[in-house]
């Protein structure tokens, strides 16, 4: 992870380094929440390093997320209550030092 942040209470952003190695903590913190799988792997044609100047948007429960793909980066904003916050806070910390 690059840098985390607060926009407000309801609102705070993680920006990644766009690899691959993002793929598999990704699809864990948002099968965590919810939502299940965000990528499906190289077979399907679906990794985060492919994807560029692409936004996506990411309803699941009382989540909303944006996934704003760009040259070399993952920037995730992330709005929902402030408990939910705190929960997908602590799941990027605890993935950010995610080893293959």
């Amino acid at each position: 992870m690059k840098a985390i942040g607060t926009l407000d209470e309801k609102r705070s952003y993680y920006i990644l380094l766009k690899e691959a190695l993002a793929e598999r903590p990704l699809n864990e913190i948002m099968e965590k929440i919810g939502y299940g799988l965000l990528y499906y792997g190289k077979e399907e044609g679906d990794t985060p390093d492919k994807c560029e100047n692409h936004v996506e948007r990411v309803v699941s429960g009382k989540y909303d997320i944006d996934i704003v793909y760009t040259s070399d980066s993952i920037v995730l904003i992330v709005r929902a209550p402030k408990e939910q916050q705190e929960r997908f806070k602590k799941l990027m910390l605890a993935y950010s030092k995610f080893e293959e």
